[in-house]
């Protein structure tokens, strides 16, 4: 857990959901700010000046058009026929708004001919005409025609109207029949324009996909996560404090349904344990536990405590039988002493009376010898007397 000073930091599920919608966004965004759109503004350029290779080609042709059909097949002048292709280049223009393109066109003196965007330099000698950044423009586009008979030549052009110099891309043509130099351009700005038109919309498109993902999270969590995994975080701490009584009403098709069906069968399994307490605890040692697999040590250990306890009473039970049988013996002696003791006693009163008897014998025997003694004296007296 993260920590500030000697303070944890409590990040909560939901916190931490909206944290990853805010991590992939901006992963993404990056991707898309440092990969894709320089891609894109690649290809955008190359589209740019793909079009306007194809303008000027679709120039070239409409002058060549107008050569064959006048010219070649001597219906028209040469004058008559660079006349009306020079009004025929003159009224085209594509594109709309800021990407509204158009021709020109320049002989190889250089005297432009043509050109829409810059009328007040229309029939005039052009060949010291400077951009912004010191290029003779024209002169470059002639040796470029001849040279090269056609390509590309980037130029900073300003408008007839007077607005900020642009960087512009251009694709010209020679025309050889006539001299001529046909080119049209688009500025680059443009692209750039669109780029960052682009690059705008897209962070408002990764910014409405942050809020809407974070909004639906939020109701995920409100209705599919918080209030089955707070009827989990209730029953479990209830649980805790000793309280098996909880019931988890809760059904899903979903991990958290499997969650709230394994601590439903938890719950079950703590009842069943508690009931078997409580009959071990009034004295049912006939209830019986099964354990519900090799690793349930707690009701290993209930069933082994039953065994135990039933043997410990079977042990009692021997002894307390032992105890009994002795005590009846005990009992069974104890009235042969008192019997013996009543003999013993009735011969002692027997042998007492005996010598009662006995001692009165004796007296009578004494008595009877005095009185013998008494006579012999008499006698022995009655012979001695003169």
């Amino acid at each position: 857990m993260p920590m500030l000073g000697d303070r944890r930091i409590r990040i909560g599920l939901l916190g931490k959901l909206f944290l990853v919608v805010v991590v992939v966004t901006m992963l993404y965004s990056l991707y898309m700010w440092l990969w894709v759109l320089p891609k894109l503004q690649d290809n955008m350029r190359q589209e740019m000046k793909t079009r306007a290779m194809e303008e000027t080609q679709i120039g070239w042709r409409t002058v060549n058009m107008v050569y064959q059909f006048m010219e070649v097949s001597g219906m028209a002048s040469r004058a008559d026929a660079q006349a009306y292709a020079l009004m025929a280049l003159s009224d085209v223009s594509f594109g709309s708004g800021d990407s509204r393109g158009y021709f020109w066109v320049n002989d190889a003196q250089p005297v432009l001919l043509a050109d829409a965007a810059r009328p007040d330099l229309v029939n005039t000698d052009v060949g010291g005409y400077t951009d912004e950044k010191g290029n003779l423009v024209f002169r470059d586009i002639v040796e470029i025609c001849e040279g090269q008979g056609e390509g590309w030549y980037t130029f900073y052009w300003r408008d007839s109207d007077g607005g900020q110099a642009g960087e512009k891309v251009a694709y010209v043509i020679s025309f050889e029949p006539w001299g001529w130099t046909i080119g049209s351009g688009v500025y680059t700005a443009d692209v750039s324009g669109a780029y960052w038109r682009l690059g705008v919309q897209l962070w408002l498109a990764i910014a409405s996909i942050q809020l809407v993902g974070m909004v639906s999270i939020w109701l995920v969590f409100r209705y599919v996560l918080s209030q089955p995994l707070t009827k989990l975080l209730r029953s479990s701490r209830a649980l805790a404090l000793g309280d098996v009584s909880q019931r988890i009403e809760f059904t899903s098709g979903d991990e958290i349904g499997e969650l709230a069906e394994a601590h439903s069968s938890v719950l079950d399994y703590m009842r069943e344990v508690a009931g078997v307490s409580e009959r071990l605890a009034g004295g049912d040692l006939t209830v019986e536990v099964r354990p519900r697999s090799e690793r349930d040590a707690l009701g290993r250990s209930l069933s082994e405590m039953v065994v135990r306890q039933q043997e410990l009473l079977g042990r009692v039970k021997s002894v307390a039988g032992n105890v009994s049988e002795a005590s009846k013996q005990l009992s069974r002696a104890a009235e042969q002493t008192a019997q013996a003791t009543q003999q013993i006693t009735s011969t002692i009163q027997q042998m007492a009376r005996g010598a009662a008897e006995q001692s009165g014998a004796l007296q009578q025997t004494a008595g009877n010898v005095e009185q013998m003694s008494g006579a012999v004296e008499a006698i022995a007296g009655g012979s001695r007397a003169p």
